[in-house]
């Protein structure tokens, strides 16, 4: 992974689009098979070589350091019992997690904006906690946000992906400057359009590297 060693994972939000199910569950743990959300996107941050990764949490996120801290209790019952252990392999991979808080729900710039220190002047990865990435090699978009950001230095490089016309309303939507390729630069973004005004049907997929000099233009944003 070229010059980046953090990630950042914003898991503070409400998730009041999944109501009922995150009354009581942070959305970022409901379950996809056998694993939850969160756990993916962990794992595609390890396959791509990130080892240290902040996850921004709240006072409802309690489980989520739960589910990444170390069970010495059940790791022996579930020997004991002849069951397979495979199912905690999560905990044994090299990261080191750090947790803070937003403690003021002040939306996604604010969740990032806390990680100035964690960061520390390096460029970092932002992957949401609630999105999972499906690649052939897990972890391959991510080294190619990485690869895109060494070659071009950008302060900014994002994931995209083409969406049908009608689903456009439903995302922040890229306005690219000349015609987009695989790679192309970003004129503007467009919060949520309606179909007749969408500058194009790519769409912002919650995967990110910045430069540090994101947390300034977050001080600067009402």
């Amino acid at each position: 992974m070229p010059h980046i060693q953090k990630a950042v994972i914003p898991a503070a939000g409400f998730g009041t689009r999944l109501l009922p199910a995150t009354k009581s569950q942070c959305k970022e743990m409901l379950p996809v098979g056998r694993k939850p959300a969160i756990q993916y996107v962990v794992e595609e941050l390890h396959a791509a070589g990130i080892h240290q990764i902040l996850i921004v949490t709240s006072q409802q996120k309690r489980t989520i350091e739960d589910h990444f801290d170390v069970d010495p209790l059940l790791t022996r019952r579930l020997e004991r019992s002849g069951d397979s252990v495979e199912v905690l392999r999560h905990l044994e991979m090299d990261i080191q997690l750090l947790y803070t808080r937003q403690t003021n729900p002040q939306g996604l710039a604010d969740a990032i904006g806390l990680a100035e220190p964690f960061v520390d002047g390096q460029p970092f990865i932002v992957c949401l906690g609630d999105a999972i990435i499906h690649s052939d090699v897990t972890g391959s978009l991510l080294k190619r946000l990485a690869r895109t950001h060494a070659e071009t230095d950008a302060s900014a490089v994002i994931a995209f992906r083409e969406v049908p016309p009608a689903d456009v309303v439903k995302y922040g939507i890229a306005s690219p400057r000349g015609e987009p390729g695989s790679r192309f630069e970003v004129a503007d973004l467009v919060e949520k359009p309606s179909e007749d005004e969408a500058p194009s049907n790519l769409a912002v997929t919650a995967r990110y590297v910045f430069c540090a000099e994101i947390f300034d233009y977050i001080r600067e944003t009402p």
